[in-house]
């Protein structure tokens, strides 16, 4: 009860802010288009046989534009990381935001369309038109729309919070559904299709990237039972899989939901780096009890007859991803975890403790402390 009033009483959830950087660079980008579509006069012609609106037009490139950026950005094995060494989940932030962006031109552009369309009487005159004489073109645009709409309105925190495995099925199907009106809708008129192309390669080639590399690591996993609804997972990989400390895989369990894969956090790396004879080594993995595929997981070890709580099963892993931190390099470090965030924590204080016992030369480190919250 004093735990329940406290939490009622006295917890204020403070709403995330980007980094400065961020904010500075995405109101950069907003209001340079902004500028870009509305600064060039005029935005209807005379009249309609002298082509459509130039501010529809613009707009609706400029949405079309962002389109190859925006996919790259949402995908973990994309060009941008490649080529700035950024990991895909600090990218996840320009994603967001691009999209936001993407549907915000698009809305201009329909609008923009509508009031052209509708002249010389009020935008409900084309609402008329459309519903006595609707062009394929228009058909299409307000599926597009209503399908970009949606996904956007379908990613919001409060729906990934409510149920992960709907947001991430939802938005692939949604985007396939937004990319076939969207190429129907564009025709390639103004050559349009030269930025959706893109859009398609990038997909389809970080799929079978992923693929390719998650052939590279399949292993078998070893799931034990522990007290407190927390699992341990073994995973066997080959020597040559890197990972550095605080990085995360994604695993799938083919007999086990194989048709989802979901990230864990690295929590030891066993490795005896001088034993050149050993071909294998293994990943543990500390997770807690939740719902989805960690709940399959628990039951799966609970069925095991004789009481024996061990589960042995393929793996395949996908991976490492994640961003690291130089802590060696600080004087003083503090690592706190609570419950199964130990699983993020112990990698990083095994790794000061490794490079203590080598003696690396940018190994300034002269205290550590660890605070665990069960």
């Amino acid at each position: 009860m004093v735990c329940t009033w406290r939490r009622m009483a006295y917890y204020h959830p403070y709403p995330s802010v980007p980094s400065v950087t961020t904010v500075l660079l995405i109101s950069a980008v907003t209001l340079s288009l902004l500028i870009w579509s509305f600064s060039i006069r005029p935005y209807y012609r005379k009249d309609a046989t002298w082509g459509s609106t130039p501010l529809g037009l613009r707009t609706g490139m400029i949405s079309n534009g962002t389109l190859p950026f925006l996919y790259a950005l949402a995908l973990k094995m994309n060009p941008i990381s490649w080529l700035t060494g950024i990991s895909h989940e600090r990218l996840q932030i320009y994603h967001q935001w691009l999209a936001r962006i993407a549907l915000l031109f698009a809305w201009i552009h329909s609008i923009a369309f509508l009031i052209d369309d509708s002249r010389p009487g009020p935008p409900w005159e084309m609402l008329k038109k459309w519903w006595t004489y609707s062009p394929w073109c228009y058909d299409t645009g307000v599926a597009a729309l209503i399908a970009m709409s949606w996904l956007l309105l379908s990613s919001t925190r409060v729906v990934r919070d409510a149920g992960y495995q709907f947001f991430y099925l939802n938005h692939i199907a949604s985007n396939c559904l937004f990319l076939g009106f969207y190429f129907a809708h564009t025709d390639d008129m103004m050559h349009s299709w030269r930025w959706l192309w893109p859009v398609v390669g990038v997909w389809v080639g970080s799929t079978l990237g992923k693929w390719v590399r998650s052939g590279l690591f399949v292993g078998r996993g070893r799931v034990v039972g522990a007290q407190r609804g927390y699992l341990r997972i073994e995973v066997e990989v080959p020597r040559r899989f890197r990972a550095k400390a605080g990085q995360h895989v994604f695993l799938r369990f083919p007999t086990l939901r194989g048709w989802q894969s979901h990230p864990f956090t690295i929590a030891s790396d066993r490795q005896e780096e001088q034993d050149s004879d050993i071909t294998h080594r293994n990943l543990l993995f500390l997770i807690r009890e939740a719902k989805g595929l960690t709940r399959t997981l628990a039951n799966a070890v609970r069925s095991k007859p004789g009481g024996e709580q061990i589960l042995d099963l393929p793996v395949i892993l996908d991976g490492p991803y994640g961003s690291t931190w130089k802590l060696a390099s600080y004087d003083a470090v503090l690592l706190i975890a609570g419950g199964a965030g130990i699983s993020f924590v112990l990698p990083l204080l095994q790794d000061l403790a490794r490079k203590r016992g080598r003696h690396d030369a940018d190994f300034f480190c002269q205290r550590v402390q660890l605070v665990w919250a069960m």
